[in-house]
């Protein structure tokens, strides 16, 4: 299979794994927000939440090193797997260890403590099942990692839904994902074991202190990150109670589902960028354009749009009684729409061997989390938790952007009037028009905005040159083994 071939075929599994994972993930939310109501919702999104605080404990960024090393050396499958499955188990059994201590000094319910060792225990297989998934990667074989995402996604919302109906409530949920877990950690391996390479527990340990050395700066970024989201439901959880993480986590989870957004923007994006850092800085320069217009194109107008239209998506998705995600939803929309573009600054430090100043802008975007919430959750509540969010987002994004500057400008920024026009025209069309039914607004909108965009030129026969080389051979990544 020639080079284009085998990245087209890649893409496309990876598009349409990511595309149905958030597909069942926003059916599965639709569910669980309706018959488990508010306060369940609420202890459900606190207790997701505060397992996945730990989660980069077990993780610890593994993925980038691994998949590199393992992408360049084949033959090392058997060496990695055996180390980290060691490593993994260390790490997950930790996790396990902090998840259980820390929700029983905490005084929750029963239930909620329960449903907390339960998706605790998900997040740990969750994490080992990572480990095949960082060999379908390496090896190319993307149909795989497309299959488990599929399987995992699509028994968790099998499998809640079921629980839920049969008025199993929270414990039935959190159950459902610790099965999914289960299964996808089994079938991950049993494929590996069948595929790719048998392996046996290693104990190398130089080979567990370079790999956990070089990974440091990768895992604080991915800790602060995933910090930042998640701390906000945590304390609105324990200052305010179920009820008002019910209310933020409806519009936070909805949300959540749109991330693999950036993600198939700046995937075939970021091997371009480390290669031609070394390279060629024009064609750099030309890569991180790209990625940082497109992202804001398209998450532009979602947030606009969103933004008119919350209060029937709240009331379509979640029914009357999460009315008051409306507010939530509009704020954080916008942290979404920093968060996306910032993706491409933030991979192009990465690419440009500045991941430590990734880190650092990261840990800065937490801790203003955390100043901000203590602050504002006590006095407005859940919108004060969705304020934090996005001012730390605005923040992180700003201090990335200059960052990346230093690397290479974003000299043409004329698409950004152009794109902001288009969605003020967007959204005075939503409104004025006179059938308020949802899906024919939310149609009328992307059609108002794309057609403002091409008179405008905001989208030239150039973005789409850039676009069709993105998918092509010569955005292939250098590190991709010749067969």
């Amino acid at each position: 299979m020639s080079v284009a071939r085998r990245v087209a075929k890649n893409t496309f599994f990876l598009v349409s794994g990511q595309v149905l994972w958030t597909v069942f993930s926003i059916i599965l939310l639709l569910f669980s927000a309706r018959i488990l109501g508010v306060e369940d919702f609420g202890n459900y999104g606190f207790a997701f939440a505060f397992v996945l605080l730990f989660s980069i404990i077990a993780d610890f960024g593994f993925e980038r090193a691994v998949v590199r090393d393992l992408a360049r050396n084949r033959k090392a499958v058997a060496k990695y797997l055996g180390n980290l499955f060691v490593i993994k188990i260390i790490f997950c059994a930790f996790v396990f260890f902090l998840i259980a201590l820390s929700i029983n000094l905490l005084g929750y319910s029963e239930s909620v403590v329960s449903a907390t060792y339960l998706l605790g225990a998900y997040v740990v297989l969750n994490s080992l099942a990572a480990l095949p998934r960082f060999v379908f990667k390496a090896f190319e074989e993307m149909h795989y990692d497309a299959f488990l995402t599929i399987f995992s996604k699509g028994t968790v919302m099998v499998f809640g839904i079921a629980a839920l109906l049969s008025g199993f409530g929270l414990i039935g949920l959190a159950f459902a994902f610790f099965l999914s877990g289960l299964l996808t950690a089994i079938l991950g391996f049993f494929i590996v074991v069948k595929k790719f390479s048998a392996f046996k527990p290693e104990f190398d340990f130089s080979f567990w202190k370079s790999l956990l050395f070089q990974n440091i700066p990768f895992a604080l970024n991915s800790f602060f990150s995933s910090f930042s989201g998640r701390i906000s439901t945590v304390l609105l959880s324990l200052l305010q109670g179920s009820f008002a993480v019910g209310i933020y986590s409806a519009a936070y989870k909805f949300l959540e589902g749109l991330q693999a957004l950036p993600t198939l923007i700046v995937m075939p994006v970021y091997p371009v960028m480390s290669r031609y850092f070394l390279s060629s800085k024009a064609e750099l320069q030309k890569a991180y354009y790209f990625a940082f217009k497109l992202l804001f194109i398209l998450t532009l107008p979602l947030s606009f749009g969103v933004s008119v239209l919350a209060l029937p998506l709240v009331q379509l998705l979640f029914g009357s009684s999460f009315s008051q995600s409306m507010l939530v939803l509009q704020i954080l929309v916008w942290s979404i729409f920093f968060t996306f573009v910032n993706s491409a600054s933030s991979n192009l430090l990465f690419a440009a061997d500045r991941q430590k100043t990734v880190a650092l802008f990261s840990g800065i975007g937490a801790f203003l989390t955390v100043a901000l919430s203590l602050y504002l959750i006590p006095k407005i509540s859940f919108t004060g938790a969705a304020t934090a969010v996005l001012l730390s987002s605005m923040l992180v994004f700003l201090l990335s952007f200059i960052a990346a500057q230093k690397v290479v400008k974003l000299l043409k920024l004329a698409f950004i009037p152009k794109a902001i026009l288009s969605c003020l025209v967007m959204s005075f069309a939503i409104i004025a028009f006179p059938f308020q039914e949802f899906f024919t607004l939310a149609a009328l909108g992307i059609l108002v905005y794309f057609a403002c965009m091409f008179l405008l030129k905001g989208i030239d026969a150039e973005d789409l040159r850039l676009l069709k080389k993105v998918l092509g051979k010569k955005f292939v990544s250098p590190e991709a083994p010749n067969e």
